[in-house]
């Protein structure tokens, strides 16, 4: 799936290929879904110590680059 149109996920999406602590930490993301299975961003936001809404972001930015 990739989200077409917004300017934002095309930034997040540049952040991730060009690694940086977002990109660490999207990386942080997708392992805690990949090993733990489907969570609420509650629940990540807990576990990584984050705001529900940055888990938001960062997994808006996942998908967008087919993560």
């Amino acid at each position: 799936m990739k989200i077409v149109g917004t300017e934002s996920a095309r930034e997040s999406a540049d952040t991730v290929r060009g690694g940086g602590s977002d990109g660490r930490t999207r990386d942080a993301v997708a392992r805690s879904v990949q090993q733990s299975g489907p969570q609420t961003a509650a629940a990540l936001a807990e576990r990584l110590q984050l705001s529900p809404a940055a888990i938001r972001r960062h997994l808006d930015a996942l998908v967008a680059t087919g993560v």
